[in-house]
């Protein structure tokens, strides 16, 4: 189940004499560069200052069976989740505390609302037999905290909360009894997962002087139905004014993971196998620091088989990290 990071972008225009090969010599993973006028898009976290985003998510779901029987799913689950730096970075190396607070659910089954719920709603009925609402309600109150690296990529996610639950799952008497739960817990409380979460920069922020037609690599990682999508990403900037600017990346080569997942209507862990898709990965930021919004979009497939059935399962997917409001 699934259950804040406060980010200031320092955005400034350089205008320098040295070309950008000079100021990025020694990585072949930096922006290629065209121009002398270079923009530096730095990563930075506010003190002490509350970002609270709304994390969307939705998603249609198409599965067809072998027998010639499809159904389609339409899901939106939305999550509130509050990120916070609480110490100054150190060697470079940022850590921010990062809390899913509250999650909304809603799912129909060719066009009939089967589950709609929101956990800040005291009289509503819990769905605990919808074994998909469980998965995104895992990671609802399980405090942790994010550590960047001065790379702005997550380095390693860890916090006593966070911790101690994970420790519990093992316990020989109090921890899960049953391995496929077990498994589930784990898997939604993994770093991996826990990232896809809570950062909103997404590997796309470079850290060093960019040209207006430099493109720079990174590795983008999501999840989509529980399974996990990788791709190398060539990151460019879009636009930059003095209001926002904008990267984003083409996700044409998406590969997943082909690992046992809790798929959607069936109460099992089933082994997919063949996830593959294509997306496209956007950033906004301002000027005066933040992350305004990020958006994955995603058409991904894959397919897993139950006795003698094959399934094809595609999922068109949306999801978008808003910024709304920040407080002390």
């Amino acid at each position: 189940m699934l259950k804040n990071l406060f980010i200031v972008l320092a955005v400034s225009l350089l205008a320098t004499n040295l070309t950008f090969a000079q100021a990025a010599k020694g990585s072949a993973d930096e922006p290629k560069s065209l121009s002398t006028n270079l923009y530096k898009l730095n990563a930075k976290f506010m003190l002490n200052v509350f970002h609270k985003y709304i994390l969307t998510e939705e998603s249609k779901i198409t599965r067809t069976s072998s027998d010639e029987k499809t159904v389609t799913y339409n899901r939106k689950v939305v999550y509130h989740l509050n990120l916070k730096q609480n110490s100054l970075p150190e060697n470079g190396f940022n850590e921010v505390k990062l809390l899913l607070d509250s999650l909304e659910y809603y799912l129909s089954e060719d066009g009939e609302q089967k589950v709609a719920y929101n956990s800040q709603d005291d009289e509503a009925n819990t769905p605990y037999n919808v074994l998909d609402y469980m998965n995104y309600g895992i990671p609802l109150g399980k405090e942790c905290n994010i550590n960047y690296s001065p790379y702005n990529d997550v380095a390693d996610i860890k916090g006593e909360v966070l911790d101690e639950f994970r420790a519990r799952l093992d316990h020989p008497e109090d921890g899960l009894q049953d391995p496929d739960a077990k498994y589930i817990w784990k898997r939604y409380l993994s770093n991996s997962y826990l990232a896809f979460l809570g950062d909103v920069m997404k590997n796309t922020i470079p850290g060093i002087p960019i040209d207006r037609d430099s493109t720079w690599k990174g590795i983008c990682s999501f999840y989509v139905d529980g399974v996990q999508y990788f791709d190398t990403m060539n990151v460019a900037l879009k636009d930059f004014n003095p209001r926002e600017f904008v990267v984003s990346a083409e996700l044409d080569s998406l590969i997943g993971v082909a690992e046992p997942v809790n798929v959607l209507g069936f109460n099992e862990i089933v082994q997919i196998y063949n996830p593959k898709g294509r997306g496209i990965i956007t950033v906004h930021g301002s000027p005066r620091g933040q992350i305004n919004l990020t958006e994955i979009e995603a058409e991904t497939e894959f397919y897993f088989k139950i006795d003698k059935t094959e399934y094809k399962q595609t999922t068109q997917t949306k999801y978008s990290w808003k910024l709304d409001k920040m407080f002390r």
